[in-house]
């Protein structure tokens, strides 16, 4: 039910053909607020399976909410420290996955030593989220830490890696050639 809020208050469907169509973003409905504080309220509920905690606290980060990053943030750790969730599920994964980029997204970085458990127990879904924040830290640690994690990946989850090593090489040399030149 909160996906189905989340995606009519944040989202327009544009019918383009028989029974189907495009969903383009488009600015929040003007009766979200109503919605708001239910979604504050479910989310701040800890009897959730552990994803689906998560998922409400996406649908309430959707929805601009501050608060809901740090739940996202713990619901993440839940799940990744539940041991009755399969953490090969691709629709598990998925979730972590749109977890993290949601995260990403709003600049709210978790520390790269969480992501080593992410990629070592998650399916490419989930990985493929925790490489792309890796990259979004920007430094020449998590520079390091891609080009370890491309030498065991998977083939699938290589190309994620290399996708963001390219992104991410550029910022990092600019910014260690900057670094060398104030030291001459």
């Amino acid at each position: 039910m909160t996906s189905s809020i989340v995606l009519g208050m944040t989202a327009l469907f544009q019918m383009d053909m028989f029974e189907g169509g495009v969903i383009d973003a488009a600015p929040l409905h003007q009766g979200a607020d109503l919605f708001l504080l239910l979604l504050e309220k479910w989310t701040a509920m800890e009897d959730y399976e552990p994803v689906d905690g998560l998922n409400l606290a996406k649908g309430l980060a959707r929805f601009g909410s501050q608060d809901a990053l740090s739940a996202i943030e713990r619901r993440l750790k839940q799940v990744l420290g539940s041991n009755d969730i399969d953490l090969l599920d691709s629709d598990t994964a998925a979730h972590v996955g749109h977890a993290l980029t949601t995260l990403r997204e709003r600049q709210h970085l978790l520390p790269l030593s969480f992501f080593e458990r992410v990629i070592a127990r998650w399916s490419y879904n989930g990985a493929s989220g925790a490489v792309s924040m890796i990259a979004a830290h920007g430094t020449q640690t998590a520079l390091d830490v891609l080009l370890e994690i491309h030498t065991g990946a998977t083939v699938s989850l290589k190309g994620a890696v290399m996708d963001s090593l390219e992104t991410l090489g550029g910022p990092v040399g600019r910014t260690n050639s900057a670094d060398k030149q104030r030291q001459t």
